[in-house]
């Protein structure tokens, strides 16, 4: 529940943030130190980017355990057919935010950390 409630009202308002999507009425934000109590939701601004990708933690540092319990699903034939940022179409409003602001369009391929 408490993991929810962060998502809600933090990752909404809060955070640093890799991408924007422009035209977008709210915008997510990444909230790093809450990683392991939500599985990995708390990489909200890389999943309002690839809201089709099955994976949140995109960049070096990024811990997603929710990943992690996929591949471990995979590995048993639990689960399969998995959708990455790689696999997902070009988005024209999608930017990827530099960190000193400069922007540059963004397709669905990710950084070379990814």
């Amino acid at each position: 529940m408490f993991g929810h409630w962060l998502i809600g009202y933090f990752a909404h308002n809060h955070g640093e943030m890799h991408y924007e999507v422009q035209g977008a009425a709210v915008q997510g934000h990444n909230i790093r130190l809450s990683s392991l109590l939500t599985m990995g939701e708390c990489w909200h601004n890389n999943h309002h980017a690839f809201p089709g990708s099955a994976r949140l933690g995109l960049h070096a540092g990024e811990w997603d355990p929710g990943w992690w319990v996929l591949c471990m699903m995979r590995c048993t034939g639990l689960a399969w057919d998995f959708t990455l940022p790689s696999d997902l179409p070009s988005r024209p409003e999608l930017m990827r935010i530099e960190p000193y602001e400069v922007k540059e369009r963004c397709g669905s391929a990710l950084p070379a950390t990814w």
